[in-house]
């Protein structure tokens, strides 16, 4: 378990028996109820997604004016954020009213595209840049390569039709050599990437 996985297990269970338990006898009513209807005022697991492009815009912000604190907890509670919104869902039997999940994953692809965007154009030599969009993108090159392999053997097992945009990136149909190359890029997941990404921001442009 990573550690935001553990900060969001706490969190969410805070959240779950502080929060909705009291709701629910505020209400005297069943939670999906609560949720589902647009008559009660209620924090609802939605919101830890819209509080992503905030955290986002934070993470940006401290990054120019190189303000190391902030721009890490920008950056982890990001992450925690999106970890806290799937918990509920599933302690919660959630399902949104609006296409939720699309935007949970657009923002993943929105943080990525600008933060490449932000270090291209970091104040700093472009030996620099070079090599952190190099590192950058050969640890989310291995996330994505991880991911596949997964999604492969799922897929073979299951005997599930394999769709994906990346699957030209299987390179082998031995089950064997997948299993090597999903055990070998283990490592590399978006929890680590983001500590990954705060110590070369740390280490390059302080």
């Amino acid at each position: 378990m990573t550690i935001h996985s553990t900060i969001s297990s706490k969190l969410t269970f805070l959240f779950n028996v502080i929060y909705y338990k009291n709701v629910q006898k505020l209400y005297n009513t069943n939670i999906q109820e609560i949720l589902n209807k647009s008559n009660f005022t209620v924090i609802k697991p939605d919101y830890f997604i819209y509080f992503q492009f905030y955290l986002m815009y934070s993470f940006f912000h401290n990054i120019t004016y190189k303000n190391t604190f902030w721009y890490s907890i920008s950056l982890h509670s990001f992450y925690i954020c999106e970890l806290i919104f799937e918990k509920l869902v599933n302690i919660l039997e959630y399902k949104s009213l609006y296409n939720i999940i699309f935007l949970k994953n657009t923002v993943h692809l929105l943080f990525m595209y600008l933060f490449l965007m932000k270090v291209m154009f970091l104040n700093i030599y472009f030996f620099k840049k070079y090599m952190m969009l190099l590192m950058f993108g050969t640890f989310y090159f291995c996330i994505k390569l991880n991911e596949i392999y997964k999604k492969r053997i799922y897929s073979i097992e299951n005997k599930k039709d394999f769709i994906d945009p990346f699957k030209i990136l299987i390179i082998t149909p031995n089950i064997d050599i997948m299993n090597k190359i999903i055990k070998y890029t283990n490592v590399f997941h978006f929890s680590n990437y983001l500590i990954f990404i705060n110590i070369i921001l740390y280490l390059f442009i302080l």
